[in-house]
């Protein structure tokens, strides 16, 4: 079994950026990707001397992340808040982690 096989989940991926990536699809072209949710995440966010809690969604996604994206996931937007990559013990990257709000 390959590691992506177990991408199950359906989103529409929104690119924050104004300028086409490689494939050709700019910022307000949703794409069609397979994700994986991994659970929730509660984050403590201090604004302006103000503190609060988030409750995150995370996900796993087999390609690039970036703040700022968005997931569009059964007809509602969320926007991704926090997004690193997660390397093999080779600093291959494996997979992107996405909180998202």
């Amino acid at each position: 079994m390959a590691l992506f096989d177990g991408y199950k989940d359906d989103i529409l991926y929104i690119s924050k950026n104004g300028t086409k990536d490689m494939f050709g699809y700019a910022s307000s072209t949703p794409v069609a990707k397979k994700v994986r949710y991994i659970g929730g995440k509660s984050v403590e966010v201090n604004e302006n001397n103000v503190t609060r809690i988030e409750n995150r969604l995370l996900y796993q996604c087999p390609f690039e992340v970036q703040e700022g994206d968005k997931f569009k996931i059964y007809d509602k937007e969320y926007i991704v808040k926090f997004a690193e990559k997660v390397p093999d013990i080779l600093g291959n990257t494996i997979y992107w982690e996405a909180q998202i709000i």
